[in-house]
């Protein structure tokens, strides 16, 4: 349906949540800085397929209501995103009910280049460092990179033309124009490298690892119940992402197919929510960690030209 290729380094977004929202048609619930849950056509969740690098990112701790995975996929690192809708979608399975967004990373060049790149933004003093390898010797190449991010509390603006003085002001999670409660960190890292045994086989080694810090629920923290704070404590624990990934691609044409890529995967992924109402003493813990193994096979062959 669409497709997205960041281009440039002033048009980069702090997110790829942001990046979606900012050059697509996707809608995306965001309380906060460390928010962005992906909505298509009021699909979201478990109703809209995550694929990064033929894997996808969905699994069983997937819920209805709002997600923010997609901001262990760091905007520093795509290649292209592509949103896949109708019946193209039912390659994807029972998942891809909304669609299938598809991310593709960086992949390694035979070329040797370093970047790095540092933005500030002064609505919330957030400092997003990004850096980038790219090197090769023969028939090996390889690229690294990892991205640093740190986000404080949003600040809200001053000027208040539609004449409600106190918008935004909430009675206990504000501090006058700042928005407590708002504030986390992520650290992103990803390499792969790249073997030509020649030119029509090559094995790809993927590896990336997404990690932030708590991040609290600002929508909740607000909420009010008896003219006190209702919650005392309301956030997702850290959000850890780990992905393996051996992919074989060959182009060596013979009876059976044309080409023949084939994949084996791991993914660690954990996350929690934790939950205090005022008043009471103990903390609501919910923990998930989830293991998952995927392996794909894909034979192509052209019986006849059309």
């Amino acid at each position: 349906l669409f497709k997205i290729k960041p281009v440039g380094f002033l048009k980069l977004e702090s997110s790829t949540a942001n990046l979606l929202s900012s050059q697509s048609s996707l809608v995306v619930q965001e309380n906060q800085s460390g928010g962005g849950s992906l909505n298509y056509r009021g699909m979201e969740a478990n109703r809209l397929l995550l694929i990064v690098d033929e894997i996808a990112l969905n699994n069983a701790i997937f819920r209805s209501g709002h997600l923010q995975n997609s901001a262990t996929i760091n905007p520093f690192f795509i290649e292209s995103i592509s949103l896949i809708t109708g019946p193209a979608s039912v390659a994807y399975g029972d998942g891809a009910m909304g669609g299938a967004l598809v991310f593709k990373t960086l992949e390694p060049a035979d070329k040797n280049d370093f970047i790095f790149y540092q933005q500030f933004e002064s609505s919330s003093s957030t400092v997003i460092s990004n850096f980038r390898a790219n090197y090769y010797l023969n028939n090996l190449s390889h690229i690294s990179a990892f991205s640093l991010k740190s986000a404080g509390n949003l600040k809200m603006g001053t000027r208040r033309y539609h004449g409600y003085s106190n918008w935004g002001n909430e009675k206990v999670s504000h501090n006058q124009n700042e928005q407590l409660y708002t504030n986390y960190s992520q650290a992103d890292f990803m390499h792969k490298s790249k073997y030509k045994v020649n030119n029509k086989n090559f094995f790809l080694l993927n590896s990336q690892y997404s990690i932030s810090s708590n991040i609290y629920r600002f929508d909740k923290m607000n909420d009010m119940q008896d003219g006190l704070p209702k919650y005392k404590n309301w956030y997702y624990g850290p959000q850890i992402r780990f992905l393996q990934q051996i992919n074989y691609n060959s182009q060596y044409k013979n009876v059976f197919f044309d080409n023949l890529r084939a994949l084996i995967a791991f993914q660690n992924i954990k996350e929690s929510r934790h939950t205090q109402r005022t008043g009471e003493e103990l903390l609501n813990n919910r923990k998930e960690n989830v293991t998952i193994y995927d392996y794909n096979i894909d034979l192509n062959k052209k019986i006849k030209n059309v």
